[in-house]
């Protein structure tokens, strides 16, 4: 066997340090990279309501009468996010406001809810939104912060499209 001198031992180390920077590197840039484009593709919705879990982290309050519940959850580095969409009797409308914080008064026309495209939402021509945001006031830690569209075209049922991102 030979033995390696001072300056092999060098080169070794050299190299093997090389060799876990890039490995290092190359896993970093592709996570990055992976997030960005999931970010920039539409992703799909679950049917039904999300597991109560889900609804206990972002401290919300899903209506008894909702229909045609839809959501996703999508957790980031930092944050936790949940999209979440469903019709209301437009009379049970009010109520799920106050319960969840979202203040009705300071809803303004348009639809207005970030990231909405990446769930595949968007305003339709020839529909009615009002849209807010809120950040919740609840005995949590750091409260989440919903953004809320509602398509209020249909005189007896509103369509509710809303984004919830927590710490």
């Amino acid at each position: 066997m030979s033995e390696v001198t001072g300056d092999g031992r060098f080169f070794l180390r050299r190299v093997a340090f090389s060799l876990v920077a890039v490995a290092t590197l190359s896993v970093v840039v592709s996570c990055g990279g992976a997030e960005e484009n999931s970010r920039a593709e539409p992703r799909e919705m679950r049917r039904g309501e999300p597991p109560r879990e889900l609804v206990r982290t972002h401290d919300l309050r899903l209506p008894r009468h909702a229909t045609r519940v839809s959501y996703l959850e999508d957790d980031g580095w930092s944050s936790h996010g949940m999209f979440l969409t469903f019709r209301l009797p437009r009379k049970d409308v009010p109520g799920f406001l106050r319960k969840n914080r979202i203040p009705e008064e300071e809803l303004r026309p348009g639809f207005h809810v970030t990231e909405a495209e990446r769930v595949g939402w968007r305003a339709r021509p020839g529909r009615k939104y009002r849209s807010g945001a809120s950040s919740g006031v609840s005995g949590t830690p750091v409260p989440p912060t919903y953004r809320v569209g509602l398509d209020v075209t249909d005189p007896s049922w509103t369509t509710v499209y809303l984004v919830s991102v927590t710490d």
